[in-house]
């Protein structure tokens, strides 16, 4: 990599390796201080984004133009890695609040007004000769993992890493915008999750994420009804069961699509919660059956990108 900015992200989970993609960006630890006091906090990690392809249009600005073309770089590539990746990456949002510091291992007996951040020293050099590459795995055993994302153990990979990340940028434009678009409904599911917001629009956002490729998959198609009760002949139900069995390769999957999609049309359209959200609500779904959810809907839009 010739010329590159450098910045920081973070994951939940210890990032213990390097991960490079030819010469597009590198991922890997922070090494400098201060260190994350447990295993479940935000471990900071640095990215290196190549800037050979970039071209300043004001040069007088260079230096804002570059943060923005690093900003949409990263937006791209930690949607793209929480999609195809048991883990969410993400970027630091700039908000102010009352935080109760935590110095020498233990938090203090006081609150002090700042602001949400990792200030680092200078990032100026590149250790990412310092690391061994991040430890990857068979893909089958990767995505089959129930409740991956509430392991305690550090990131790794599937197998399959780079040739993921290859056909994504391959993917034309309509194509490419079909998945940003999902794999944005996908994160933003994981978000409402994550940080205990609401489980139903959670599941909205997962569901969602697959219709958006069934979209693509029917696209130009011209929808028939039936000329008895004027019902969809083929409807967007039985097309979410068919994208189901045909992504994840297994018939018995469409009864299991056929409950999630009951869920979301009773959240939608029929003025109901899961009851995590609410003691009315009319499904209770813990977060275990939830991830198993996401681990099948990520199958689905992992196998999608492979067989485009």
């Amino acid at each position: 990599m010739r010329k590159s900015t450098k910045t920081l992200f973070f994951c939940r989970r210890p990032f213990s390796g390097r991960y490079i993609f030819n010469d597009d960006f590198f991922l890997y630890p922070w090494k400098g201080e201060p260190q994350v006091p447990w295993l479940g906090a935000d471990h900071p990690i640095i990215a290196e984004i190549s800037l050979d392809n970039f071209t300043p249009e004001n040069p007088e600005l260079e230096w804002i133009e570059v943060q923005d073309y690093t900003r949409g770089k990263m937006h791209e590539i930690l949607t793209l890695l929480s999609t195809i990746t048991n883990y969410r990456f993400f970027l630091y949002t700039i908000r102010n609040a009352w935080i109760i510091p935590y110095i020498n291992n233990e938090f203090q007996q006081t609150s002090v007004y700042g602001q949400l951040g990792y200030h680092s020293q200078d990032k100026s050099e590149s250790f990412v000769d310092d690391f061994s590459d991040i430890s990857r795995v068979d893909p089958r055993e990767y995505y089959g993992k129930y409740g991956a994302r509430l392991s305690s153990e550090p990131v790794s990979l599937p197998e399959s890493i780079d040739h993921l990340v290859e056909k994504y940028y391959s993917l034309d434009a309509e194509q490419k915008k079909t998945f940003s678009s999902a794999s944005t409904l996908f994160v933003s599911g994981l978000d409402l999750k994550d940080n205990r917001v609401t489980f139903s629009l959670a599941l909205i956002g997962f569901v969602s994420s697959i219709e958006t490729l069934i979209a693509y998959e029917h696209r130009g198609e011209k929808e028939e009804f039936c000329d008895v009760c004027g019902n969809r002949i083929w409807g967007i139900r039985q097309k979410f069961l068919a994208f189901y069995e045909k992504y994840t390769g297994s018939e018995e999957s469409r009864q299991y699509a056929d409950h999630i999609y009951g869920l979301r049309s009773k959240i939608l359209h029929d003025d109901h919660l899961l009851a995590s959200d609410t003691t009315s609500g009319f499904e209770l779904m813990d977060s275990v059956e939830l991830e198993n959810m996401i681990r099948s809907i990520r199958i689905c839009i992992v196998n999608w990108l492979i067989m485009i």
